[in-house]
């Protein structure tokens, strides 16, 4: 054991599988609120049982799209190798239960009892860290994030202080009767007093003493209490200094003794943080593992997005839709440079609602790096997933609900920049059809000043018109075109000026005929 070994060779620099760079960690958030609204339900009730904080982790959605990438390439990472995940969660928990295991005080004590226990705990860090290893080098690698982890775990193993204290638990090891004997060199001052020990050798046979050493071998053999007993002049018969007893010789080895049980501390649960990270990170990807397992059982595609022109997404579906197995209407959507607000009209139950959470499911989960419900997808990268959707009445009782709206949009629209998206699902309704008309106009008028994207989910049909004849270029979507042979569709079209209230009645028996027949 090399107490001259200086510990600070190895540092672990924080390397992480959710973030590129340390100093670059921006996200936006995503509020309780908003992940509701963009009903995640389904999800969450598959994953309540597995103990996986999920709001926690979806609700940081980051806005460098180089972290986005990171993210996405250790999520194929973890799909594509079959059992991987499983594995390295072993280890990873396995080492964060290391870490959290509290000793006693007797422990923590400069005796070589402890100092002995530390070489057994380094043998299982060893065994541990050599197959976790192994896994990562079976493994087919692709991603940036995997590729530095295991790199990193390599560095470990091959450095030289590693491969010292490997070498010298090595040597403990195979001492077969255990250690019968330790070799301590002493530093002395200019008055041959002991200054500081040197823990050299730990040997599975006795010491023997010389001729000289025979001298003080009773009081060696009564134990270090009785050596402090001896006079100075065995040591320094020459000295001109009067003979005192060393009786700070237990003393001067004590430090030795501790600062090696701190160093094999230090040592051990440095590398422990670099395996519990897989403990405190994997379970992100846990939940991106889960969605892409879910949905593809189902037979729904899915993609991982890209982040290049032109944008579009298609087949894309509503994800609760796909893991509660109802077979969701697939529709694209292309994202337009030149008028980035998009005015989605049509049917009561034609599928709006629908449309404008998928949408915004789809940009969310891809910027997080996790695979998307659609067949292929290339997104607009953004700064903020902002929404405006109806309150509970509950929380709009001091202001009214006009009032609750208008205020909360104009919070939106203080944080939003020409790189947000914005999802609005019926806003304004709290009022008079002409006053919703006049206050959602001058509201897109100026979102498009900002240079936002938006999607907005209307009941108001007459908006679209509005918005040309004052030189607001928009686009129209509209949903329900066909709501008897193809409902839930949304395409690019004209306003249909009507609701298809008398479809959605007929679908649940409430016309005048039926109900009376």
């Amino acid at each position: 054991m090399r107490q001259e070994i200086d510990y600070g060779q190895f540092r672990y620099e924080g390397l992480s599988l959710l973030w590129p760079d340390n100093e670059n960690k921006e996200f936006f958030t995503m509020t309780e609120q908003n992940i509701e609204d963009v009903n995640f339900q389904s999800l969450l009730e598959h994953l309540e049982e597995e103990n996986i904080h999920l709001l926690d982790w979806i609700s940081r959605v980051p806005c460098d799209k180089k972290t986005s990438v990171y993210r996405q390439s250790v999520m194929e990472d973890m799909i594509q190798n079959e059992g991987l995940y499983e594995a390295l969660m072993i280890y990873g928990e396995r080492a964060h239960n290391n870490m959290t295991m509290g000793k006693f005080a007797f422990e923590k004590e400069a005796t070589v009892y402890n100092l002995l226990k530390r070489t057994n705990e380094f043998d299982d860090l060893d065994d541990m860290l050599r197959k976790l290893l192994g896994v990562l080098q079976n493994a087919k690698l692709q991603s940036k994030g995997m590729e530095r982890y295991r790199d990193l775990l390599i560095e470990i193993v091959e450095s030289p202080i590693y491969e010292s204290f490997s070498k010298d638990v090595r040597s403990i090891k195979s001492l077969e009767e255990g250690v019968k004997s330790i070799k301590i060199g002493l530093n002395l001052d200019e008055y041959l007093q002991p200054r500081e020990a040197i823990l050299l050798e730990l040997s599975g046979q006795e010491f023997k003493y010389d001729r000289f050493s025979k001298k003080m071998s009773y009081y060696i053999g009564n134990g270090i209490k009785e050596l402090k007993m001896i006079p100075r002049k065995l040591f320094a018969r020459e000295t001109v200094k009067a003979p005192d007893a060393l009786n700070t010789l237990e003393k001067t080895i004590e430090p030795a003794t501790l600062q090696l049980i701190t160093f094999c501390d230090q040592f051990i649960m440095r590398i422990l943080e670099v395996i519990s990270v897989l403990y405190h990170e994997l379970p992100y990807f846990y939940i991106g593992r889960k969605i892409y397992e879910i949905l593809v059982d189902h037979g729904e595609p899915l993609v991982l997005p890209k982040w290049e022109e032109p944008y579009g997404i298609y087949d894309l579906y509503h994800m609760n839709l796909g893991i509660d197995n109802q077979h969701p209407k697939k529709n694209d959507y292309i994202f337009h440079d030149d008028s980035k607000i998009s005015i989605l009209t049509g049917a009561n139950r034609g599928g709006k609602t629908t449309f404008t959470q998928a949408l915004c499911q789809s940009i969310w989960l891809g910027q997080l790096g996790y695979y998307i419900p659609a067949k292929s997808a290339s997104l607009p990268y953004v700064d903020q997933i902002l929404l405006h959707f109806p309150a509970e009445e509950k929380d709009s009782v001091d202001l009214g609900r006009l009032g609750e709206e208008c205020q909360r949009f104009r919070e939106l629209f203080m944080k939003a920049t020409s790189e947000s998206i914005i999802f609005m699902n019926e806003s304004f309704q709290g009022t008079s059809h002409q006053e919703s008309l006049q206050i959602a106009l001058e509201t897109v008028q100026s979102l498009k000043e900002k240079g936002a994207r938006v999607i907005f989910n209307t009941h108001l049909h007459e908006l679209y018109d509005s918005l040309m004849e004052s030189g607001t270029k928009v686009n129209s979507l509209i949903a329900g075109k066909n709501m008897k042979e193809a409902p839930f569709i949304i395409e690019e079209g004209l306003p249909l000026g009507k609701s298809y209230a008398i479809h959605i009645a007929e679908r649940y028996g409430m016309t005048y005929e039926q109900l009376m027949g």
